[in-house]
């Protein structure tokens, strides 16, 4: 049994030496095809039967041909490029061209020379350049644009490069990529266009002050207005004459509101007509001013003697403020959840209950060669802002601006994984030099991402420091209020 159990393990030994060798020859020995993928390529070319001298021929002029077709039309769309963005403006030719370019891009293949393979070295290079040309003047045309300028056409420029470059990159693609620094101009595309990173957290609103103001002397006047008949009672009594001029600002904000004020009317001072609806007030004199829309667009009509061109109107609107029922002089806030309008003293009244709002600022429009100048809020002359729990949302963007936001962040993604890709491989193909390049794009990748995470994270604890403020002050506003509520009370008792 000792001999047979020493002659077995003989064997085992023996059977699994000849496994090791085997598979270490295996690992060694690889065929020609698979350590030489281009001989293989050779060989399958070789042992084709279909191909003939003139079918190769006949595909190299093809191809030759396509490379200089689209190397024509790449230089031609940069010279049309630089030659129409030439006279300071983008024109609506060029915006159509660029459009019709970009309606092609389904027929694209992954890479803009690929179909040109065998067309020479020369032809090669020529249509790499055309193609980095066209690149370069459609990156002038969006940077060279100050900010708001042709904002409609800049997104369609920016549309255009961004899906010119959405492709499979090449090794030699690479520097042209480093050079217009692509990960920077993505990130910017997609900052800017960012409605949630322009929230801007406003305690006053501009003005704000001399309104409340404003509003605390007439509701002083409302006292007594409510006490008087007719408007010429009003304006005789003591209160009026310590500010006439703003007395008589009162008494049309009030004529207004034709549901509360029955007792006075307005008659437009140009035509002396009875005016209908909104009218100009002039802020500057203590006469009264009053235009109709007609008489003040047209400079028609007779004024009074003390009235300049350079004065300042008011523009009395139909909006009448729910809380005090006066036509609003200030920045107007519109509730959206009733369509219910309100002055900035009211609304600071109703503020704070996480209500949704549309805000029109009260803005100056300038003077014309007929008309002066003159404060608005209307819905027709001013573009409304959402405005909720303090924040103040800039004006919506273009459906243009949210794809290329959009498109940018997937294309900067792409660029990130592919490099990664690139420079992960176990035996890189590419030359040392492009590694280099590939190494510096997934670099400025990163740093802009962690510089990204890290202001995300600062901005996130600012707001909650801001809200947690805010909370505080509603609690210690409420406790003075009720405080104040008590010893108004033990007064009255």
């Amino acid at each position: 049994w000792g001999q047979k159990s020493w002659s077995w393990q003989r064997v085992g030994n023996v059977v699994s030496t000849v496994g090791r060798l085997k598979q270490q020859i295996s690992r060694e020995v690889k065929p020609q095809s698979v350590k030489h993928p281009s001989f293989e390529m050779v060989l399958s070319f070789v042992r084709n039967n279909g191909l003939t001298v003139d079918k190769v021929r006949t595909l190299l002029q093809e191809r030759t041909q396509l490379a200089k077709n689209i190397s024509d039309v790449f230089n031609f769309a940069a010279e049309f490029l630089r030659v129409m963005i030439s006279h300071g403006t983008l024109e609506i030719p060029l915006l159509a061209f660029l459009q019709h370019l970009l309606t092609y891009q389904r027929r694209f293949p992954r890479h803009y020379a690929m179909r040109v393979d065998g067309c020479g070295l020369d032809l090669e290079t020529r249509l790499r350049k055309s193609f980095q040309l066209f690149i370069h003047r459609l990156l002038d045309a969006i940077k060279n644009r100050k900010e708001g300028e042709d904002k409609e056409g800049v997104e369609v420029i920016r549309n255009v490069f961004s899906h010119l470059l959405d492709m499979t990159w090449q090794d030699y693609d690479h520097l042209l990529l480093r050079d217009i620094q692509l990960p920077e101009f993505l990130i910017e595309t997609v900052i800017k266009s960012s409605v949630t990173e322009k929230k801007v957290v406003i305690d006053l609103f501009e003005g704000e002050e001399k309104m409340l103001e404003k509003h605390k002397l007439h509701m002083k006047f409302m006292e007594k207005w409510d006490t008087v008949t007719r408007f010429t009672h009003f304006l005789e009594s003591d209160v009026a004459q310590e500010d006439l001029r703003e007395a008589n600002l009162f008494v049309v904000a009030m004529a207004a509101n034709t549901e509360k004020c029955h007792h006075t009317k307005v008659n437009c001072d140009g035509c002396s007509n009875k005016i209908e609806g909104p009218w100009y007030r002039n802020l500057e004199i203590d006469e009264d001013c009053d235009l109709c829309p007609t008489c003040f667009s047209m400079g028609s009509g007779s004024r009074p003697s003390s009235h300049t061109k350079e004065h300042l109107f008011q523009h009395m609107s139909k909006h009448i403020c729910e809380g005090c029922g006066m036509s609003i002089l200030t920045h107007r806030f519109q509730r959206k959840s009733d369509n219910t309008n309100y002055c900035i003293a009211c609304f600071r009244k109703e503020s704070g209950k996480d209500t949704q709002w549309t805000l029109y600022q009260l803005t100056e429009k300038p003077a014309t060669s007929n008309s002066n100048k003159y404060l608005t809020h209307d819905n027709e002359l001013v573009q409304g802002q959402e405005y909720c729990d303090g924040i103040l949302i800039p004006d919506k963007v273009s459906d243009g601006v949210l794809y290329n936001r959009q498109h940018s962040w997937l294309l900067f993604s792409s660029l990130a994984l592919s490099m990664a890709q690139k420079l992960t491989e176990d035996k890189p193909k590419s030359d040392s030099m492009y590694q280099r390049y590939a190494c510096e794009l997934l670099l400025t990748c990163v740093q802009l991402i962690s510089h990204g995470l890290k202001f995300a994270l600062a901005a996130a604890k600012d707001n909650n420091i801001l809200k947690l403020q805010k909370e505080l002050e509603m609690k210690e506003k409420e406790e003075r209020r009720k405080k104040e509520e008590e010893e108004k009370r033990k007064k009255e008792k």
